[in-house]
């Protein structure tokens, strides 16, 4: 798929690493991270119920939307389609 858009050489892990990598650099919680990349380390019942909390990954739903229009603000073309296209 990387190829498709251009991006020769790029793998998902790459992809997965340098998101990671700009999430933590952005102040994300390293728990909220490992959560968001699905990693399974020691786990806690606690962490059971995280997801049910109502602020559960939003810095990183933060950090990953100013991330996106970073990019798009960059790009020449939509990244999304259009509205009813």
């Amino acid at each position: 798929m990387a190829n498709r858009v251009g991006l020769h050489g790029v793998t998902r892990y790459t992809l997965r690493h340098t998101v990671a990598t700009w999430l933590r650099q952005n102040r994300v919680d390293k728990w909220e991270v490992e959560s968001f990349l699905g990693h399974r380390k020691f786990k806690s019942q606690t962490d059971d119920y995280a997801k049910y909390d109502p602020d559960y990954l939003s810095d990183t739903a933060v950090a990953l939307e100013s991330l996106f229009e970073n990019v798009a603000s960059r790009v020449k073309r939509p990244m999304l389609p259009e509205a009813g296209s």
